[in-house]
């Protein structure tokens, strides 16, 4: 006791310097409401820059933090009882729209406006374009995402800070990132179903910024969903925070939730369920779409450099999440953080997610790992593995899908994307490009994917090109595979009813596709084509302990016999059953040296 006294007046001194006025929460036991401190809490907060708040329980209700206001507690010795079904909200607001006057040119620091007497110098704005940018047809090379069945619809749109103001002009520190900011919507695609806006727009964001929250745990129950909101926020952090959540949740859990937030900061956060609970969740969750968010319980939407680092999940439908909410998230990240018995991703960042990087995670007992569907997105460093079966049947894992997958790209839009440095272990498929399920989401072009030192150890299949049934066009998918080693489980296998075989790399109806100096062992076929493959280069790989080296399926869609250019040279075959051409078929091939 005498050791947490004297942290907890070191920490009021210090802060007291650096922050004002601070005080004990326990000095406002009086304010309480029955059981209740967020009266004392909140008026604490009105009186102190810091609230300290010493070992004990605290039955709390919703409270909400103001800017500059940090609540400390001591570490694991103080925890808040959640008596409502959110906890902690730092929350700023947003003004009106106000339309531009002028398209703004590309890439622009200069936005005319109807009214720029609202802002200052300094002041946070929120630029909305009126172009959709999961519609190709409009944005080209700049599509983020395309969904259609759900009729999702998102946005350009980022956050900007003033420089300066001019009559109707808003001089802005940084040119935008994303182009088509226009004054109307004149040259728009309109789909039936989808949401429309007439014009791009500014709005001024008034932020909370700088609230600090530290070192405390959160005894959670079934009606509490949210434990920490930043929304509207600038500059907040909140670290050293353990959530306990013993039974089953009664509506989606988002316990960590930054949302249209700018540089904010979730760190050495964790959310731990109980045995009991996930044994009640798996034996009652069907495992459909509609569960997919159920728990997300570390979330970043719609945010502009937002960070969770360092933080731990032991279960959820997905753990760790970058998404959107009508407006993309850019330059987000996820760093240093543990998942484990995920269902479906345990480390995941959507469409409209531009940017991001998923940096040394780890995923354990996850039905996926490390997954991105954004465009110019860093997956690097991180170590996922799992002991789940192979034929774990969740609703993104079926067998004919890849299976459980350790790393993915997916969904047709993580393009120009690097893959690097990644440990990956015990999956059906180790490294995946993935369709999704509709008939855009697909890689149909250009991807300039590079997946490169990565090591893919026990898992069924090495790499694989994973084609929906709408993926039919034949171009250039722009896939680099390079000095990755893969190590297979053997030769065949018996799942889902049906016999099996292990690939090393499984290309099936590619285009545009570089192997070079990697190395696949202990499968069936080290690398595998079939569909009429054309633009393959394998280059300098090395293929080892397998029935059939590099090997082309007699089964292609070639109905008018065209030419098929593979360049297929420097390879090194050690130990392969099939010895003719290190094991390649080669029916209407054209090797191109």
């Amino acid at each position: 006791m005498r050791h947490s006294a004297l942290v907890l007046l070191l920490l009021a001194a210090a802060l007291s310097a650096a922050q004002g006025k601070t005080v004990r929460l326990t000095d406002y036991a009086s304010r309480r409401t029955g059981d209740d401190w967020a009266p004392a809490l909140r008026e604490a907060l009105q009186e102190a820059d810091t609230v300290l708040v010493p070992a004990g329980t605290y039955p709390l209700s919703e409270t909400r933090i103001p800017s500059g206001k940090s609540i400390i507690g001591d570490r694991r010795k103080t925890v808040f009882k959640a008596l409502s079904s959110s906890l902690f909200r730092a929350e700023g607001s947003i003004g009106n729209e106000i339309p531009l006057t002028e398209d703004l040119p590309d890439f622009s620091s200069e936005i005319q406006v109807e009214d720029a007497s609202p802002f200052a110098a300094g002041d946070l704005l929120l630029l909305r374009s009126q172009r959709n940018c999961m519609v190709r047809e409009d944005c080209g090379d700049w599509t983020l995402g395309q969904t259609v069945a759900r009729k999702k619809t998102c946005f350009y749109g980022e956050f900007l800070t003033v420089s300066s103001v001019e009559d109707h002009t808003l001089k802005i520190t940084t040119r935008t990132v994303f182009p088509f900011y226009r004054k109307d919507c004149s040259a728009e695609t309109f789909r039936e179903g989808f949401a429309t806006r007439s014009a791009s727009t500014v709005q001024r964001v008034q932020p909370v910024r700088n609230v600090f929250l530290s070192g405390f745990d959160v005894a959670g129950g079934k009606d509490c969903c949210s434990i920490i909101r930043f929304s509207y926020a600038c500059n907040c952090t909140a670290e050293d925070i353990t959530v306990v959540n013993p039974e089953p949740l009664s509506s989606t859990s988002m316990l960590f939730v930054m949302s249209r937030c700018v540089d904010c900061t979730i760190r050495k956060c964790n959310s731990i369920c109980t045995e009991a609970m996930r044994t009640a969740v798996l034996n009652d969750l069907e495992k459909v779409y509609d569960n997919y968010s159920k728990y997300n319980n570390f979330r970043i939407i719609s945010c502009r450099g937002c960070t969770f680092e360092g933080c731990s999940d032991n279960f959820a439908t997905h753990a760790f999440s970058i998404t959107y909410s009508g407006l993309p998230s850019t330059h987000c990240r996820i760093i240093g953080c543990r998942s484990l018995n995920s269902i479906w991703a345990g480390i995941i960042a959507q469409q409209n997610t531009p940017w991001s990087e998923l940096v040394a995670n780890t995923v354990l007992q996850s039905g996926q790992g490390v997954f991105a569907g954004c465009r110019w997105s860093k997956v690097a460093n991180n170590y996922v593995r799992t002991e789940l079966p192979h034929d774990t049947n969740y609703y993104y894992t079926h067998l004919s899908r890849g299976g459980t997958v350790g790393i993915a790209v997916f969904e047709g839009y993580a393009r120009e994307c690097v893959v690097t440095g990644n440990t990956v272990s015990g999956f059906y498929t180790g490294i995946a490009v993935l369709d999704g399920y509709e008939q855009r989401n697909i890689f149909d072009g250009k991807s300039d994917l590079v997946i490169e030192n990565n090591s893919v150890s026990a898992c069924i299949t090495g790499f694989s090109i994973y084609k929906n049934k709408y993926n039919t066009d034949r171009t250039d998918l722009g896939i680099t595979l390079r000095d990755n080693e893969f190590i297979g489980l053997g030769e065949t296998f018996s799942l889902g009813g049906a016999e099996r075989s292990g690939f090393g790399a499984r290309l099936p109806r590619s285009m545009g596709v570089r192997l070079v100096g990697n190395s696949f062992s202990n499968f069936k076929f080290g690398i595998h084509m079939n569909g009429f493959p054309d633009g393959i280069h394998i280059v300098a790989n090395r293929v080892g302990h397998c029935r059939y080296g590099i090997f082309l399926s007699t089964e292609n869609d070639n109905p008018n016999r065209l030419e098929s250019h593979l360049e297929i040279r420097d390879n090194h075959f050690e130990e392969i059953g099939l010895k003719e051409f290190g094991g390649l078929f080669q029916p209407f091939v054209i090797l191109v040296k």
